[in-house]
């Protein structure tokens, strides 16, 4: 369930609407247009999501996670698989300096994955160097950031014909434009700063 709408799947549907404060009043007593996401938590929910995917689209994983594990910040990364009753699934758990790296080192995993993939992680670090800025967005840097996640979504739409499987990438192409308009950056609602002492 979305924090911020109605919508009762990742998909943007009919319910796509904002949620009034009673809505959610059992959980947080606030209206949505108050809730912020927080910047590092959305960027590595979402990554985690892409390297997951390129993952399941490897026919061997041994050499691409020897390579990843070279990454500075990927010594102790760890895929587990998990047995279900809906098939294979897989986790990993990834921290803000890991999601740093990995953007920064795209290039050295690009033989092991999927074209798209690559392509859908390089726009994912466009909008992520975007939004990336502490101070409120002018009105043309909102239009690069908009024409950039518009790029993305596109790319995202292509490879993932059912639309978001994650409500982090729900959230980065349905909210996150409003909550810009609204407060100007996401970078002041990050966590990272005490997160990381």
């Amino acid at each position: 369930m979305c924090p911020y709408c109605l919508s009762l799947s990742t998909l943007c549907d009919r319910r796509h609407v904002l949620r009034a404060k009673e809505e959610l009043s059992c959980i947080l007593s606030i209206p949505p247009s108050k809730i912020v996401i927080c910047f590092l938590h959305l960027r590595e929910r979402i990554m985690e999501r892409l390297l997951i995917d390129s993952i399941l689209t490897m026919s061997s994983t041994r050499k691409f996670l020897k390579t990843l594990k070279s990454i500075k910040n990927f010594q102790n990364f760890s895929l587990r698989q998990l047995n279900t009753k809906k098939g294979i699934l897989y986790r990993c758990y990834l921290i803000g300096n890991m999601v740093k790296s990995l953007l920064k080192s795209l290039i050295v995993i690009k033989k092991f994955i999927n074209p798209m993939q690559y392509e859908l992680m390089t726009k994912f670090k466009r909008v992520v160097d975007l939004l990336n800025v502490k101070e409120r967005m002018d009105d043309e840097q909102y239009e690069t950031f908009m024409k950039a996640l518009k790029d993305m979504q596109q790319s995202y739409c292509r490879l993932y014909v059912n639309g978001p499987k994650s409500w982090y990438m729900h959230i980065l192409f349905h909210h996150v434009p409003s909550l810009l308009k609204m407060y100007g950056s996401l970078k002041p609602f990050e966590t990272q700063g005490f997160e990381g002492k």
